[in-house]
């Protein structure tokens, strides 16, 4: 499956996920994106102890890239896949960095909106 396939199944997880629970359709995305790459990225290591073809590391970085980042890193961790690749870590950790600047951003834009209102 390619990365739009993957994206996707997100996607229809997020519909459903934010329709049936009633939450924020960006919460709902970022749950089902990061559920989407913790399983490709333990899939792929499946594939690898197999000696298989294995999932492009462009639809692995991707994933992270779309909000997956979280479940990324976990499945990195619990599964000890792709921690000795120094090209893919160092895409990967340009990725959480940006992630990091947004979600900064992003906090001290709702921080100055509500000192405005204050």
């Amino acid at each position: 499956m390619g990365i739009l396939g993957y994206i996707f199944m997100a996607l229809v997880f997020t519909i459903v996920v934010s329709t049936s629970l009633r939450i924020d359709f960006v919460l709902s995305w970022l749950i089902s994106v990061n559920l989407v790459a913790f399983f490709v990225y333990r899939h792929d290591k499946k594939l690898a102890q197999q000696d298989k073809w294995r999932i492009a590391e462009k639809i692995l970085l991707s994933l992270a890239w779309a909000g997956g980042t979280p479940g990324a890193l976990l499945a990195m961790q619990k599964y000890r896949h792709k921690i000795h690749k120094r090209e893919f870590l160092q895409r990967f950790r340009s990725i959480v960095i940006l992630h990091l600047f947004l979600l900064a951003v992003l906090i001290y834009l709702i921080v100055s909106e509500l000192n405005a209102i204050s």
